[in-house]
């Protein structure tokens, strides 16, 4: 008797990395999903509505080296707490950056397709995500919410994404870092290597009560810096925080807790935020900050 056998050989594809801030949104035109991996609608920024999860839910391995900082225009926003329907510049900045640096040149470019003509030139791709929840749990949202240039009478101009630094989610309930593409070569990625982004928030009408705010960022080390692995999820450096905010005039807020992991009873936090005591001169404004450093040590 003679048989017939099929030989399926199976070949594993490199994971991909979200290097576009797009690929979280769930639906577009054209979807995310179409053209790369998609997080279908999950922001990882680490809020309970996503449980939990943020960067280093698949950036893993990191050395646990870079720090954050997120800085205000008004100092007395981490002291006294938010006046309702003020509108605040925020400032988020990455420190000890240590992945990715051989690709920070200038000009570098997204992966080209079959139909691009350009040369590639790898990039070194970092990034945040950021959203401000209600006490109760759902998140802040609306189309002026954030902005990622100053508003105007209260409404966010029209996104550029030539001169952005930043995205806000479709449902205006979240905001990340945007790669920036100029308009006549939208495949040449204008902002290489950014390790800090401006956006600017508008606190929630009275009566809200505490806020927590909550922060992911990931120092991403540019894959094998090929066109068929431009971004990979290994041994990428991630840190992520969340801290409270009261409203002014109200209660203290409770503690401010952060880090990649809360430990058992007994046990240190992996990581720390702080509202710092120093406050920070920075295009001639005055920032207050508030600073996350993961440890080293797991």
């Amino acid at each position: 008797m003679r048989y017939s056998f099929l030989l399926l050989i199976v070949v594993a594809a490199p994971a991909a990395a979200f290097e576009d801030a797009t690929q979280f949104f769930n639906g577009g035109e054209p979807h995310a999903a179409t053209y790369g991996a998609s997080a279908e609608g999950v922001y990882f920024t680490g809020a309970p509505r996503y449980t939990s999860l943020n960067c280093s839910t698949c950036h893993t391995d990191g050395p646990g080296l870079i720090r954050l900082k997120l800085g205000a225009d008004h100092p007395e926003l981490f002291t006294d707490g938010y006046v309702p329907n003020q509108t605040y510049l925020f400032e988020i900045e990455l420190f000890a950056e240590s992945k990715g640096l051989m690709y920070d040149s200038a000009g570098c470019t997204e992966p080209p397709t079959k139909n691009d003509h350009y040369s590639y030139v790898q990039c070194n791709s970092n990034s945040f995500a950021l959203e401000v929840d209600l006490a109760g749990g759902p998140p802040l949202a609306g189309p002026n919410v954030f902005c990622a240039q100053a508003p105007v009478n209260g409404v966010c101009p029209q996104p550029d994404s030539s001169v952005d630094e930043t995205i806000v989610a479709p449902d205006g309930d979240a905001v990340f870092a945007e790669r920036q593409h100029p308009a006549v070569n939208p495949g040449q990625v204008l902002r290489n290597d950014p390790t800090d982004w401006h956006l600017w928030w508008t606190a929630p009408p009275a009566g809200s009560g505490a806020l927590t705010v909550y922060v992911a960022a990931v120092d991403g080390n540019g894959g094998s810096g090929t066109v068929d692995n431009d971004q990979d999820p290994y041994n990428d450096d991630t840190v992520q925080a969340s801290f409270t905010l009261k409203e002014q005039g109200t209660a203290s807020a409770p503690a401010t807790t952060a880090g990649c992991a809360v430990p058992g009873p007994g046990a240190s936090l992996d990581a720390l935020f702080a509202v710092a005591a120093a406050l920070l001169l920075s295009r001639r404004r005055a920032w207050a900050s508030a600073s996350a450093r993961r440890s080293s040590h797991r």
